[in-house]
């Protein structure tokens, strides 16, 4: 069996600009960064989330931010 060497995560969101502060807040703080990639999906959000996980992701250089392709929802982002 092979070792795990690193981790993606996909965080899909959309409208969400309340509540990102808090869960960037807490991802920058539990994750070692070394071995954890965070895509940010951004699935057509009306609000500044995009601005503010681009924000993060400039302080984070294992973090991406990127616009949904294809038809609306969750299915899709991911």
């Amino acid at each position: 069996m092979s070792e795990i060497t690193g981790v993606t995560v996909l965080i899909p969101f959309r409208n969400e600009a309340i509540h990102l502060p808090f869960i960037i807040d807490a991802l920058e703080k539990q994750i070692v960064k070394e071995n954890i990639e965070i895509i940010w999906i951004d699935d057509a959000s009306e609000d500044d989330g995009r601005a503010i996980v681009m924000t993060a992701a400039n302080r984070n250089s294992q973090w991406k931010c990127v616009a949904r392709e294809g038809a609306p929802g969750k299915k899709s982002a991911l």
